[in-house]
C-alpha cells in the first residue's frame, strides 16, 4: 500500500529513470510533487478514504500519529485503576462514574413482598453500605435490587402455592386414612384421641403433636380407641376444652407466643424449621381460644 512512501518523502522514485545522459554519479534533484497529500491520498483504498477519521490524515506521519494516540488511550484504559491501586483511587473512580456521596443515596425501588417478609431498615441500612462500599452506583443499585427482590418475591409465591398444595394433600391423606380406619366414627375418635393425650402426655410432648406424620396421628387414634373401649369409662375422659391439670395459663400461652414470633425461623419462610414454628405458633393459639371459651 505504501510502496511509494520514500517518493513522498522527496527520495528518488524508484520507478523513474536516470536523468538523461547521466550515470551512477548524476546527482541531478528529482521532481517534487505539486501537492503531496494528494499523492498520499492516491494511495488509500477508497473504502477508508470517506471514514471521519481520515480528514486529519493527508500524510503517513498524520497517520501514524492518530494510531500512536489511540493505541495510548486503549493502554490507560479509559481512567480504570489498575487491580492492585490504591482504595482512595479506586474511590475517585467509583464516584467519577456515577457512586452516590454516601450510603443513604441510593433510592430502591419497592416491591411488595409478603407480610413480614420485607427487610428492615437494619437490613436496608447494611446493604446500602455494602453497595457503596463495592462502588456501585445509583442506576446499578436500583436495577439489582428490584430485579433480586421480584425474583424472591417470585420464589415466596412458589413455595407458598406448593406448600398450601401439600398442606391440602395432607389434610386429603389423613382424612382418607380416616375413612379407612375409623368410618364414620372418625370425628369421634379423633375426639377422644385428643382428650386422652391432653390428660395424660406431658405438656412438652403435646407441642411436638403437630410433627407427627398422618399415619402416625392415625395409628394414636387407633390405640386410644382401643384403649378406652377395653379399660377407660367415657365419662372419665376429661373435655378437651377443660383440662387444668399441667396446662398452661392464657397469659403463659400468649408469652410463648410472642417468643416464638421473635424466632428467626417465624418470618423466612426459606428457614428449615420455618414449617414447624408456625404450626407451633398456630397450636398455640388453638388452645388459647379453646381456654378462652
Amino acid at each position: 500500500m505504501f510502496s511509494n512512501y520514500r517518493f513522498l518523502l522527496n527520495e528518488v522514485d524508484p520507478s523513474a529513470g536516470s536523468a538523461p545522459g547521466g550515470g551512477a554519479g548524476d546527482t541531478t534533484s528529482p521532481a517534487v510533487p505539486a501537492n503531496p497529500s494528494s499523492d498520499f491520498l492516491s494511495m488509500v483504498p477508497d473504502t477508508y478514504k470517506a471514514k471521519p477519521y481520515m480528514k486529519a490524515v493527508d500524510s503517513m506521519d498524520s497517520l501514524l500519529s492518530q494510531f500512536d494516540n489511540l493505541q495510548s488511550m486503549v493502554g490507560r484504559k479509559l481512567g480504570v485503576p489498575a487491580a492492585d491501586a490504591p482504595d482512595e483511587e479506586w474511590g475517585k473512580y467509583f464516584d467519577s462514574v456515577g457512586r452516590p456521596k454516601d450510603p443513604t443515596g441510593y433510592q430502591f425501588e419497592e416491591v411488595q413482598y409478603p407480610e413480614g417478609m420485607a427487610r428492615s431498615e437494619e437490613q436496608n441500612l447494611a446493604l446500602r453500605q455494602l453497595l457503596h462500599a463495592s462502588g456501585i452506583t445509583d442506576r446499578q443499585a436500583k436495577r439489582f435490587i428490584k430485579g433480586y427482590d421480584e425474583m424472591i418475591v417470585g420464589e415466596i409465591g412458589k413455595l407458598t402455592e406448593a406448600e398450601k398444595a401439600f398442606k391440602e394433600n395432607q389434610d386429603k391423606e389423613f382424612n382418607d386414612l380416616q375413612k379407612k380406619f375409623f368410618g364414620e366414627r372418625k370425628d369421634e375418635v379423633i375426639e377422644q384421641s385428643k382428650k386422652f393425650l391432653l390428660e395424660h402426655l406431658p405438656q412438652e410432648l403435646r407441642d411436638h403433636m403437630g410433627n407427627l406424620d398422618n399415619k402416625s396421628l392415625v395409628m394414636i387414634g387407633a390405640f386410644v380407641d382401643s384403649m378406652t373401649k377395653k379399660y377407660v369409662n367415657q365419662d372419665q375422659i376429661p373435655n378437651a376444652d377443660r383440662v387444668t391439670s399441667g396446662a398452661k395459663t392464657v397469659k403463659e400461652l400468649e408469652a410463648e407466643s410472642r417468643t416464638l414470633m421473635m424466632d428467626p425461623s417465624f418470618s423466612d419462610i426459606l428457614h428449615p424449621k420455618h414449617r414447624d414454628t408456625k404450626e407451633k405458633f398456630q397450636g398455640i393459639w388453638d388452645q388459647i381460644g379453646k381456654l378462652s371459651k
